[in-house]
């Protein structure tokens, strides 16, 4: 089918519509058991494999770890579950939105960040009783830097029909305890000395991890150095409460920022930052290409451009 292009006609391992269902049938368990295994096999410690809020859309996680083997981590694992489900005569893939005419959830990566000083959790502060200074501080920067770094969380054409806060993918450069909704997500766990982190919420399966990790760090190391003061926080729809910084809606407009922004070009320099926007407004000029060619195609639906293109490689 992926051959002769016929996407479409692919059906979902399993077809319930239910987090961290075991009733799922095909069942992913076999699947998943082996998977598991086999990343502990090679030193990757998966913590959880569940279902998700998709038909045959599935979650797992990794064990914390420092920002490079992290990012070593995110790209080998799928290349390793690609590997493992064409053995089982199955095929995955990370585009973030394969439906816009279902209540699917669409697919995210979202990346958890908490700082150590001294073998302590610095976004703790009992005193507080919740989240230190430090904290405050770090997703000040991470906040104030996230329209600056957005083309590293939303990298393709496709990336954009999965932003939508009502489906739990922020708009703009909010945050909240507990808030599906915002960018960063607080969550203090069960254990809040030890389990106090964000949740970044911008990311999708389908970014560079070492590009996106890099504007996430940047922006909270910035933020602590600096002593930056983040807006309040949230526990409702950020776009209804307002005052955040609104996100860019496109790959044009993510361009826009990238490359007129000094702080990424302090990170990775002009050059970089040039070539790589060069590459991504060649893109998204080729997707208005071929929309201008198939005028019968409705562009809020997703495309033969963006399955034949982001399906197997994203």
């Amino acid at each position: 089918l992926l051959r002769a292009g016929r996407h479409r006609e692919l059906k979902a391992l399993g077809r319930n519509l239910h987090c961290y269902t075991l009733t799922n049938f095909p069942s992913f368990v076999p699947l998943a058991t082996e998977f598991l295994t086999r990343m502990e096999s090679v030193g990757i410690p998966v913590e959880a494999f569940h279902s998700e809020y998709g038909k045959g859309q599935y979650e797992y996680t990794c064990a914390p770890a420092d920002p490079l083997t992290a990012a070593d981590w995110a790209s080998r694992t799928k290349t390793y579950l690609r590997e493992l489900a064409n053995e089982h005569g199955l095929v995955t893939t990370w585009m973030p939105c394969l439906y816009t005419d279902t209540i699917d959830a669409k697919n995210g990566c979202h990346i958890n960040v908490s700082v150590e000083r001294d073998g302590k959790n610095a976004f703790w502060d009992p005193d507080r009783g919740g989240l230190s200074d430090v904290g405050h501080q770090a997703a000040a920067g991470v906040l104030g830097t996230m329209s600056d770094f957005h083309l590293f969380f939303r990298p393709w054409v496709n990336s954009f029909r999965r932003m939508d806060r009502l489906t739990w993918s922020p708009e703009d450069a909010s945050w909240g305890p507990d808030n599906h909704a915002a960018a960063i997500r607080l969550v203090h766990g069960s254990v809040p000395a030890k389990y106090t982190r964000f949740e970044h919420r911008a990311p999708g399966p389908d970014i560079n991890p070492y590009l996106a990790l890099a504007g996430i760090i940047y922006g909270a190391a910035r933020g602590i150095r600096e002593g930056w003061q983040p807006p309040e926080q949230t526990v409702r729809d950020p776009i209804e409460v307002g005052g955040y910084q609104m996100l860019p809606r496109t790959l044009e407009d993510s361009v826009t920022a990238l490359r007129s922004s000094p702080v990424a070009k302090d990170l990775l320099g002009p050059a970089f930052i040039e070539h790589f926007t060069a590459i991504k407004l060649d893109e998204a000029q080729a997707y208005k290409d071929w929309l201008a060619e198939h005028p019968d195609v409705s562009p809020d639906q997703v495309t033969d451009w963006e399955l034949t293109n982001y399906f197997e490689w994203a």
